[in-house]
């Protein structure tokens, strides 16, 4: 399993992948939400993500991923990359080097 420290005070590293966000909700009557992911400054073969399956404060164990819908793993310039669900809340993707 690959693993990145991002953000992390006190380590400074120029070749630390970048996360970032962007969440929109395009037609609000679906109830649904458009969000990307975007990871850059990857060089890495693979990479793995995972959804969080559990609460603070609760001691349930959520299945948060089973919401999910339409899930597209693409480069920068649009090329789509391969991705294996590997359990409920764990994907990896193949991203052939792509830094975006």
């Amino acid at each position: 399993m690959t693993q990145a420290i991002a953000n992390t005070p006190g380590i400074t590293n120029t070749y630390a992948p970048k996360l970032a966000y962007q969440i929109a909700m395009p037609q609000p009557q679906t109830h649904l939400f458009e969000v990307k992911f975007i990871v850059s400054n990857w060089g890495g073969g693979a990479l793995d993500i995972m959804m969080p399956v559990w609460t603070p404060g609760s001691y349930l164990v959520r299945e948060y991923s089973k919401q999910l819908q339409n899930f597209v793993v693409k480069t920068g310039d649009d090329r789509q990359l391969n991705s294996t669900k590997i359990s409920k809340h764990h994907w990896q993707i193949q991203t052939d080097r792509s830094t975006e």
